[in-house]
């Protein structure tokens, strides 16, 4: 057998395996489908797919009704420790600000197939997990995804920088003290990310530092 078709069977293996029982912990926590999946995850029996933009997994399989809120109604505010926002109407929220990497996903109901109309908050400290320094992410976004940084704006009044790959995805890192912060990624298929850049700059607009739940 050669190699690209042990590499196929591999994939295919992968892409059909079943959660562990050490995936499914008694929280219901979120269960990652092992290999990098650029198509939407096919979830057993009682797992739903939620999109994980930020990683090197386009999906996870979760518990559903685990993690992931109804969508946010108008009014609604969602605080997490040290940070506060206003989610866009539509828009349902999976918490895993547990994680090593805290991190909330907000995915847009109703979008249909392909890729999700998403945007992805999460707390980055140099030092640890998944903690790349701020410059570095720019640099990252410039030289993986053929982002441009742009101007830079103010969120919860303190200087944030930006960047954006045209009619894709949108990047907000915004300084948190202590050389940490948080990235604030907007990500639409072409035909959806137009109309939805207001959702992600209300967003913004909504964000407060120091506060708590």
């Amino acid at each position: 057998m050669t190699a690209a078709a042990v590499l196929a069977a591999a994939l295919a293996a992968a892409a059909v395996a079943q959660p562990s029982a050490q995936g499914q912990s008694a929280q219901g926590q979120a269960v990652g489908l092992p290999g990098f999946m650029p198509q939407k995850a096919h979830c057993p029996q009682g797992f739903e797919a939620f999109a994980t933009p930020n990683s090197l997994q386009s999906y996870r399989c979760v518990p559903k009704g685990a993690g992931a809120a109804a969508a946010a109604a108008p009014g609604t505010r969602y605080a997490v420790a040290g940070l506060s926002f206003a989610p866009p109407q539509g828009f349902r929220v999976q918490d895993d600000w547990k994680d090593d990497v805290p991190t909330l996903y907000l995915e847009l109901e109703g979008a249909g197939t392909g890729k999700p109309t998403s945007i992805t908050i999460t707390r980055v400290t140099p030092g640890r997990a998944g903690g790349e320094s701020l410059d570095a992410a720019i640099k990252r976004d410039e030289e993986w995804q053929g982002a441009r940084e742009t101007k830079a704006l103010r969120v919860s009044g303190a200087k944030a920088r930006a960047t954006e790959v045209p009619g894709s995805a949108r990047s907000v890192y915004l300084p948190a003290g202590r050389q940490s912060y948080y990235s604030f990624v907007y990500s639409a298929a072409d035909e959806h990310y137009a109309g939805h850049m207001g959702d992600f700059e209300r967003l913004l607009k909504s964000v407060r530092l120091g506060d708590a739940p």
